[in-house]
């Protein structure tokens, strides 16, 4: 699909809207900038692709912002998830995001994963880069 449909140079981004995910059970993938070599065949890897009920305005019980294609593009932009590495990481290597031990589900308000371990700040759970409900 990629192949046939990808354009532009490494400076666009590429989003494909697909009806399902397959056997692959996602809901959003993205390229890091990092896995593709500039000028070599893996070119038409480049992009994000987001199932089509994950779209703004589609009436999904959990996903229906639109928040999804924002953490697909952070991907696409180099961003990691939260969570990354855990308490002992960097998570998503920005500076003020606070540490988080995994991915949150649902809508845990006020869950402070990493406390005791020298990591200032709740979860950040209103983080794209994190995997809460919208």
């Amino acid at each position: 699909m990629k192949q046939a449909l990808r354009n532009g140079s490494y400076a666009d981004l590429n989003l494909y809207i697909v009806a399902s995910a397959g056997v692959d059970d996602w809901i959003g993938i993205a390229t890091f900038p990092s896995e593709v070599e500039p000028h070599s065949d893996d070119f038409y890897r480049d992009g994000a692709r987001v199932i089509s009920s994950a779209i703004a305005g589609v009436s999904s019980p959990i996903y229906h912002s639109g928040w999804v294609v924002v953490h697909e593009v952070g991907h696409w932009l180099g961003l990691f998830h939260t969570f990354q590495d855990g308490c002992e990481g960097e998570g998503d290597m920005v500076a003020d995001t606070p540490a988080e031990a995994g991915p949150a589900w649902g809508c845990p308000t006020g869950r402070d994963s990493c406390t005791g371990k020298g990591f200032e700040g709740l979860d950040p759970l209103g983080n794209y880069m994190d995997y809460t409900d919208e």
